[in-house]
């Protein structure tokens, strides 16, 4: 039950981080000419992100050294960022792709893929 109050502290102070930082507010004043749904995805997109980066020493903590020290894994640490970091492409493929068709109607060339 620790662990699950300590996870609560951590998104708690990562939230509190990126909204004094003032970055989600920039970027709504950056995209005030875009749509509704347009600027409040990608502003989910972002905090998403930011939240994901700040996080990431205690997702590691939770999600990989501590099944290491009880012996449930044998997964090095960069296979285990490795999966972490090809998910955030294929979410990094989908915001692109939204962004895309939400400012061409129709057909949308994603870079390299």
């Amino acid at each position: 039950h620790w662990l699950m109050l300590w996870s609560l502290s951590v998104t708690v102070l990562s939230t509190w981080l990126i909204l004094r930082s003032g970055i989600l507010t920039t970027l709504v004043g950056k995209l005030s000419g875009k749509g509704l749904f347009n600027r409040a995805f990608r502003v989910s997109a972002a905090f998403i992100v930011l939240s994901s980066i700040i996080e990431l020493p205690w997702t590691i903590y939770t999600s990989w050294y501590r099944q290491t020290q009880y012996d449930m894994t044998a997964q090095p640490l960069g296979d285990f960022l490795g999966q972490a970091l090809r998910l955030s492409g294929h979410i990094d493929f989908y915001v692109e792709r939204r962004a895309c068709l939400s400012q061409h109607d129709g057909g949308c060339a994603i870079r390299g893929r």
